[in-house]
């Protein structure tokens, strides 16, 4: 197949602007790739927040809303899909390694109005989007899932509102069910077990509570933690670096 009936691959470097940015789906599978600040991604089933050292994979023609703060910078690599084999289902957020950083950056010689009958450049891509299966096996991270039903988003909102109080019982009664019925009902809703929603929403708090610059002892009491260590293993387990490191760098 000649390049004028594929996807051409590009690579660009964007800066945010503090909008929310909506698509009904790209034809062209996309990584963005945050190297300061934070994004949002809104999607059907839920909220992604990828942090700085973190990229997000998503599949083409996959309708989103992108929000990027003021401040926020990123760099986006557009793929052919042919090239990109996705295992799972919608976008997918992972730790950027070192291989997929360097990766990433270089791809930038290339921009949209590139040459598309670029043999080297065609062979990069290529190798960056068969690369994409590995990169994003991991376990989903940074997300949080939006409920189908009423109840369910009672009991989300309780949550993200009272990061120190994850019981299920709490949560039970705000949405009305018996804590039985909230596991199961979030579990089929959400496809997340009730305690890894607890888990994933106390962390995402926390890193905004240390984009404040808050104190990591403050931090792991206000989102719910008696034990210093069990914050920063629940924390270094989720994010892949210790939150003293995160809040000394801030970035990738």
């Amino acid at each position: 197949m000649d390049s004028g009936s594929r996807f051409v691959p590009y690579a660009v470097a964007e800066a945010g602007d503090g909008g929310t940015h909506p698509c009904d789906g790209h034809p062209g599978s996309c990584i963005l790739f945050v190297t300061a600040g934070r994004i949002e991604l809104l999607a059907t089933r839920g909220t992604w927040r990828v942090l700085p050292g973190h990229m997000v994979f998503i599949p083409a023609r996959r309708p989103h809303n992108l929000h990027t703060p003021e401040g926020s910078q990123l760099v986006r690599v557009m793929l052919d899909p042919a090239d990109a084999p996705w295992d799972h289902e919608g976008c997918w957020v992972a730790r950027t390694s070192a291989l997929a950083r360097e990766m990433i950056l270089h791809a930038l010689r290339w921009p949209k109005d590139r040459d598309p009958a670029d043999p080297v450049a065609a062979s990069f891509f290529r190798v960056l989007g068969l690369l994409c299966r590995e990169w994003f096996g991991n376990e989903r991270i940074l997300w949080l899932p939006a409920g189908e039903s009423r109840p369910i988003q009672a009991a989300i909102g309780h949550v993200m509102a009272n990061p120190d109080d994850g019981s299920v019982e709490s949560a039970a009664a705000v949405a009305r069910l018996t804590p039985r019925t909230l596991r199961r009902r979030f579990r089929d809703e959400t496809g997340m077990p009730w305690r890894r929603f607890v888990r994933d929403a106390r962390m995402l708090r926390a890193v905004e509570l240390l984009g404040q610059e808050a104190r990591v002892g403050d931090v792991a009491v206000a989102v719910g933690f008696s034990s210093l260590g069990a914050f920063t293993e629940a924390f270094t387990q989720t994010l892949g670096r210790r939150p003293s490191d995160y809040l000394r760098q801030r970035g990738p």
